[in-house]
């Protein structure tokens, strides 16, 4: 057995809901001891991540946006949402593609980015490697923007105003608003943006594209494998997204994450430090109270 079999059966381990209590004592004791070398390994950038947030604090707006890449980002008007953050009342955080998709496009420009996603630090080589991660990280550059990155990844990011963070996760932590130190959900950047929106002070955020649709298009095919339409704001058709067994387990633990996904919302919120609104004008949460008072979607 090699190490990537031994790495595969512990996540293995974290896809099942742990029903007894051997298996919950197993699991905080992986959890503890990874999040502990993890810390350790990393502790002169989370004092570097702690002090750059920090200077952000200083000159932040009092409200923010937060979008993730969901369809109902398709509903607002990015004019609308430009003409408020130029105007100094609201920041705009966002994460990922947001950033070649349309910045450019509407000379928009966030206050911060989030990418805690492998796929934006691989090298060319990398048979792994996306087109779209350069396209991303050119957009960020060119526009001086301050971007989340995991620690493991800060020395050898090509994102010039990197500010390091912690990828790793401690599920049985109430921390969800402090990303210098293990947080309390599984590592998905979209949560990440909220977090970093909490550890920066705002007093009111705003979401959109945080609309967990995902699920409506699981789909088996005659060969038993597993697809995912991979639904964004910015694709008029959505592309097939393949979820190998051996990586993903069968369908009982695709859909244990997917509550997940929805119960690590619910917890945000219930130990959130900011007040937090959905601002979706379709969404399947009902974790943040929605808000659809504001000037910002197409007429």
């Amino acid at each position: 057995m090699d190490f990537q079999d031994v790495k595969r059966r512990v996540k293995n381990i974290f896809r099942e809901e742990p029903t007894t209590l051997s298996r919950l004592v197993l699991c905080k004791l992986i959890t503890a001891v990874r999040c502990f070398l993890y810390t350790l390994k990393y502790r002169g950038l989370r004092r570097l991540g702690r002090e750059r947030i920090s200077e952000f604090r200083k000159t932040r707006a009092r409200k923010v946006f937060v979008f993730a890449n969901g369809p109902s980002l398709a509903d607002l008007d990015f004019r609308k949402i430009k003409c408020l953050v130029e105007s100094g009342e609201y920041d705009l955080i966002t994460v990922n593609s947001f950033a070649s998709k349309v910045m450019f496009d509407h000379d928009l420009k966030p206050s911060f980015g989030v990418f805690v996603d492998p796929s934006h630090y691989r090298e060319k080589d990398d048979p792994k490697y996306s087109k779209q991660s350069e396209l991303d990280i050119q957009a960020m550059n060119d526009k001086s923007v301050d971007v989340l990155v995991p620690y493991q990844y800060y020395h050898r990011t090509k994102f010039l105003n990197s500010i390091p963070c912690c990828m790793c996760s401690n599920v049985y932590s109430s921390n969800v608003s402090d990303v210098n130190k293990p947080i309390g959900f599984y590592d998905r950047t979209a949560f990440y943006s909220i977090s970093l929106a909490m550890d920066i002070g705002y007093d009111e955020i705003y979401l959109c594209g945080y609309d967990n649709s995902y699920f409506k298009t699981y789909y088996v095919d005659v060969d038993n494998k597993q697809y995912f339409k991979n639904e964004h704001f910015y694709n008029k058709e959505a592309s097939d997204f393949y979820l190998p067994r051996e990586k993903y387990g069968p369908t009982t633990h695709i859909f244990f994450d997917i509550y997940k996904h929805f119960a690590y919302l619910e917890k945000i919120n219930k130990l959130s430090t900011s007040k937090i609104y959905n601002i979706a004008k379709s969404t399947y949460t009902d974790a943040f109270d929605r808000n659809l008072d504001l000037d910002v979607y197409e007429k």
